[in-house]
């Protein structure tokens, strides 16, 4: 056999009774049951650099062990981790000899070839969980072994000591005996006094942790605390400053949870920020950086302005390392244009301001996003993307970032600057007309006509305690977003974003394309493409697209996403800034080859095609449809209540870039304010686009036989 297994020396372990014991300072519970000696020996549930698969990827595995005289065949016997289905996951047939260990991976990839790795159908979570190894016999299922486990930390593993205790190892030994020492126990979390956030008044914050004897460090640089950090005794009896406090309990034998972290972060400290000393001047050639706000001219002259507007969105704090960003070999932000894995880097990520208990950090990798908006001549505020993997932290963000409709967990997240229609865009035409709103608007529509779309949230982003000014946070219509929406797993889908296959075959895609080439308006043709794209979907993202004028569309700003079981692509508006500009805008000529303006330009032709077309435009653009001008500006403004007020930080951040920092390409160049530019776009849209469009649009439709008002 080729699978995973290993054999070893015998052991004196005697044969396992009901046991029930605690250990440690997490809950443990393993009952067992003489079966033979088959037993699981040890578990690692927060895999991130230790054993990896045969895919290379680092799964989470359970070991098991024959520690009897005797062979065993593991015929009836399950895996789960699950008391309520403890059937889950059957094992194959395989024979175990005496002593003989077989490494199972709970990866979810669900393999059971005794020629490859074993896997199984479900995952571990590193939060306290569960897992059942038990034994069908007739009807009758028996638990061999029940382990109740405590929560789990990266890269430590949970194995038998001897014949009745579990505890934690620094050093995992799969395949091999758990002669490695043990922990003496797992030091209990270090307590906060207060939560990170933004205070008014300088505070008092202290740090204590209920296990005896441990010695707490600390670091306000945001670096890794160890022994040589200084102790909590030297912490400031009163902070009055923006501070990050990065903390750590250690103990001789025992095992010492991650560090956690603690940002405080203060107004009139945040107003008067400038230029690290250790932070460069320029962030690429020729383009000069820039670190402050300019507070002169409050709105209305009220200077209490700034300290609501930071509370009236959630905070997202990065703590990461300074060079990661500004080195000038190997910084991101400093080499912004670059892309791939090589070019990501760990982070720390803190979201606070949603509610009274602020969310546990999470580690987690960063990367620039986006494609025009890298260039640093386009923009200096960057956008970035939040990965959540094992090789930094947990492999999810689990919190209902967007509520209770949306996605509970998130593998990637996106904070989004806003590069077109923005104040720093280097077109002057763009500037005066920056929302902030038009690609959360967009959307929030595409969900309004009955589309999964990306959720989106407005937040202020802080860098290392640098106010980096107004972001907004969005899903990415990736595999795992389509696998979140629409079912199935990841690995079921082919993911396509713009001219680009982004993960699955590019088969499916190929064949659509090669389809659209041919006749459409011959019956048989048109069904066949129907089975390869789900039509309602299609439609109405180019109804969308067209109502918008979007400008900078089909090149790249777009995604398609298809279920190999189902084979149909349903597509997705993204990155759509450049639009809403001009009310008589028309698009519906665009053709860009092998994109979606080319395939509705071919399926124009068929006559089946156009009613489908009619039936949808009626859907949206008459009666309460999602584009009819009341409820089009409905959703525009709920947006734009969100930011009213925090969109003054942004000016005070951004507004001069283009006046007294960086003067580049079509001027004229101004300060951008939200009472001078900001309200005068909004009120346009608001007074003069939503009024007016849906019916540009029906005219636009009805010239080419899309739409006919007499079947309204």
């Amino acid at each position: 056999m080729t699978f995973w297994h290993w054999s070893k020396a015998a052991t004196k372990f005697p044969i396992i009774k009901l046991i029930n014991t605690s250990v440690l300072a997490g809950v443990f519970f393993c009952m067992c049951t003489a079966h033979g000696e088959l037993v699981i020996t040890e578990l690692l549930a927060s895999n991130h650099h230790g054993l990896v698969d045969e895919d290379g990827d680092s799964s989470d595995w359970i070991e098991i062990q024959n520690r009897g005289k005797e062979s065993i065949d593991t015929s009836g016997y399950f895996l789960s981790d699950s008391i309520d289905t403890p059937e889950k996951w059957p094992l194959p047939l395989i024979t175990f000899e005496p002593n003989e260990i077989v490494i199972v991976f709970t990866s979810g990839k669900d393999r059971t070839a005794a020629d490859k790795g074993l896997h199984t159908n479900f995952k571990l979570s590193r939060k306290p969980g569960h897992v059942v190894f038990s034994k069908k016999t007739d009807d009758h299922v028996e638990t061999v072994q029940h382990i109740h486990y405590a929560e789990q930390y990266p890269d430590t593993s949970y194995g038998l000591v001897d014949a009745s205790e579990f505890r934690f190892f620094g050093e995992p030994t799969p395949g091999s005996l758990n002669a490695t020492r043990a922990y003496d126990g797992v030091i209990q979390p270090v307590r906060a006094s207060l939560g990170s956030g933004i205070y008014d008044d300088p505070i008092s914050f202290r740090l204590e942790c209920l296990t005896p004897g441990v010695d707490i460090r600390y670091t306000i640089d945001g670096t890794e605390p160890s022994l040589q950090s200084p102790s909590i005794s030297k912490l400031p009896s009163a902070i009055s400053k923006n501070t990050t406090i990065r903390f750590r309990a250690f103990k001789e034998g025992w095992l010492s949870p991650p560090a956690d972290i603690r940002t405080f972060l203060f107004p009139g400290e945040i107003l008067q920020q400038s230029r690290p000393e250790t932070l460069p001047l320029k962030w690429a050639d020729e383009i000069p950086g820039h670190y402050s706000l300019d507070t002169e001219n409050p709105p209305g002259g009220d200077d209490g302005i700034w300290a609501n507007a930071f509370r009236a969105l959630p905070t997202v704090h990065l703590t990461m390392d300074p060079m990661d960003l500004f080195d000038e070999e190997t910084g991101i932000y400093m080499n912004s244009l670059e892309d791939g894995k090589e070019w990501e880097r760990s982070v720390t990520v803190e979201l606070f301001g949603t509610h009274t208990d602020p969310l546990v950090p999470i580690d987690a990798g960063i990367r620039i996003q986006g494609r025009s908006s890298r260039k640093p001549e386009t923009t200096p505020k960057h956008s970035f993307r939040l990965l959540f993997k094992t090789d930094y932290g947990p492999k999810r963000w689990h919190y209902p970032l967007f509520g209770e409709d949306a996605a509970q967990s998130f593998n990637t997240l996106v904070l989004r600057a806003t590069s077109n229609h923005s104040w720093l865009y280097p077109q002057a035409d763009q500037r005066v007309r920056a929302q902030y709103l038009r690609d959360p608007w967009v959307k929030m529509t595409q969900r309004a006509m009955g589309n999964p779309s990306p959720h989106t949230r407005f937040v202020h982003l802080f860098i290392n305690k640098l106010y980096w000014g107004l972001y907004c946070i969005s899903e990415r219509p990736d595999d795992h977003f389509m696998a979140d929406y629409m079912g199935g797993r990841p690995s079921d889908y082919d993911i396509r974003k713009g001219g680009e296959d982004q993960s699955g075959s590019p088969r499916g895609w190929k064949n659509l394309i090669a389809l659209v080439q041919t006749d459409l308006s011959r019956a048989e043709n048109y069904e066949r493409l129907n089975v390869l794209m789900n039509m309602d979907s299609f439609i109405d993202y180019m109804i969308l697209n067209h109502y918008i004028g979007n400008e900078t569309w089909d090149y790249g700003n777009w995604y398609a996403g298809r279920n190999r079981t189902d084979g149909k692509f349903h597509f997705f508006a993204w990155d759509t800034e450049t639009s809403m500009a001009r009310v008589k805008e028309n698009r519906v000529f665009a053709f860009n080859k092998d994109r979606t303006t080319a395939i509705f330009q071919a399926l124009r032709k068929n006559a089946d095609f156009r009613n489908h077309f009619n039936e949808r435009v009626q859907l949206h653009c008459t009666g309460d449809g999602a584009l009819m001008p009341d409820e089009a500006a409905k959703r525009y403004m709920e947006l734009a209540g969100r930011i009213e007020l925090p969109i003054t930080l942004e000016s005070a951040r951004w507004g001069d870039y283009r006046l007294n920092v960086h003067p580049h390409r079509i001027p004229p160049y101004e300060r951008y304010t939200r009472d001078e530019h900001w309200m005068a776009e909004k009120n346009r849209l608001l007074e003069h686009y939503f009024p007016e469009r849906t019916q540009v649009l029906l005219d636009q439709y009805e010239a080419i036989g899309l739409y006919n008002p007499s079947s309204d």
